[in-house]
């Protein structure tokens, strides 16, 4: 199905606006002292993720300065990396440098050896302990990579491993197979809430990452990864709620016999995220129900209004932007004008909450404090700011795949074998 552009008119004038104000603040040595990370050179805040803002954007400006741009920033992440501490994590560490830097320069079909990320992501694969299976902080993230190096044979090679592994880190239930969230693994205040531990649903650090990292591994040819996705979401089917509107799939299913509910509307968790991965599965599986319930879900989470959705800033990882984002690829996937206008509405909201006269084009985040008040935190990055931000709105814009999306597995899974 060919890619139509979400927004035309007075809101794809708006959406180019604020393109070139986030380019212009991306651009301002100023914005690095509102937002330090971007020295960084990770991909989820650093500048990794700011050069595929400008690669992106070069191919719609035709201008080599964009290009430039995007190559200056990747340069200086991939420098920055080789001093730090080599990590395989995606958003945080080598990996998704690495990844950047796949995407952005493509993988020679005759390259046979295998580079530094290569060799880091096999060993990490091979026998190195992860304290999760998901997207974000785990080993599925390693997929993200490892299907943007394909054909390289050590992709191929570490796909194989990644089955293996998350295999063995799988827990085996009556409803299907999961993955289980040791409490002693995360933040204080996740402990406090599910002291003897939980599973997960979620896009970023759960049940639907994995299986849509499992769904593109299928699409691409790695056979034995088909009985793991099979299990994976016939588990989180069976975590289907009724339907009262606070939405339809748990954000984590408790380790202790409570009952579970709903909850916010997301990229990382909730259902937006939730029927992107299923839509996944069900197309890698050749499932019509499984598509069948991934387009009930999105139609659903469509329904849903700003009020409970929980979106109170803008960001792709859990703002008004990555809603636009996810649902605009929804109604790419499959047809239904309802998600095209959830998405519009999601991109309106998204404007409201622009702050105009703050750094980085007044893009960022909200930030809870501990005395439960609220502060803005004007970030530049991909994850959580600007520049992932930009990206939505390109995508917005364009008659083309933003394939940048496959970090966030939104990107429709493609054979490629």
């Amino acid at each position: 199905m060919p890619v139509r552009p979400l927004l035309t008119g007075e809101q794809a004038d708006r959406a180019r606006d604020a393109i070139r104000d986030i380019a212009t603040a991306l651009r301002d040595p100023d914005v690095y002292d509102a937002d330090p990370d971007l020295r960084e050179a990770s991909l989820g805040r650093g500048g990794a993720g700011v050069a595929l803002f400008f690669h992106e954007l070069a191919k719609t400006s035709g201008d080599p300065a964009d290009g430039q741009t995007a190559y200056a920033f990747l340069d200086a992440a991939l420098e920055r990396a080789a001093a730090d501490p080599p990590t395989a994590l995606l958003y945080s560490g080598t990996v998704g440098v690495g990844w950047a830097l796949a995407y952005v320069e493509g993988v020679d079909a005759d390259e046979t050896e295998p580079d530094d990320v290569d060799e880091l992501v096999l060993h990490a694969l091979a026998g190195a302990p992860w304290p999760s299976a998901d997207l974000i902080r785990g080993v599925a993230g390693t997929g993200v990579y490892l299907l943007e190096r394909l054909p390289h044979p050590a992709a191929r090679k570490g796909l194989s491993l990644l089955v293996d592994r998350l295999t063995e880190m799988a827990e085996r239930q009556e409803q299907g197979t999961t993955w289980f969230v040791d409490p002693a693994t995360v933040l204080e205040d996740r402990r406090v809430l599910f002291p003897e531990g939980y599973y997960d649903t979620g896009v970023a650090h759960g049940q639907a990452g994995v299986i849509g990292v499992l769904a593109r591994m299928v699409a691409a040819g790695v056979d034995e990864a088909r009985p793991l996705l099979a299990d994976a979401t016939r588990w989180l089917l069976a975590q289907r709620l009724p339907d009262d509107g606070n939405g339809r799939y748990p954000l984590m299913v408790d380790k202790r016999p409570v009952p579970t509910r709903g909850g916010r509307l997301a990229w990382c968790y909730g259902d937006a995220g939730v029927a992107a991965a299923l839509l996944a599965a069900g197309q890698a599986l050749g499932d019509k129900e499984i598509v069948d319930e991934a387009t009930s879900l999105a139609l659903l989470s469509a329904g849903r209004g700003r009020e409970d959705a929980g979106a109170s800033d803008v960001p792709l990882c859990h703002g008004s932007a990555g809603l636009m984002h996810v649902f605009n690829r929804l109604w790419q996937s499959t047809g239904e004008e309802a998600l095209a206008d959830a998405a519009r509405r999601w991109f309106d909201f998204a404007m409201k909450q622009r702050r105009d006269g703050d750094p980085v084009a007044g893009f960022g985040s909200v930030r809870v404090k501990d005395d439960g008040g609220v502060d803005f935190e004007p970030l530049g990055g991909f994850l959580e700011g600007a520049a992932g931000i930009g990206l939505a709105l390109l995508a917005a814009t364009e008659d083309r795949d933003p394939d940048w999306d496959a970090v966030l597995l939104t990107r429709p899974p493609e054979s490629s074998a």
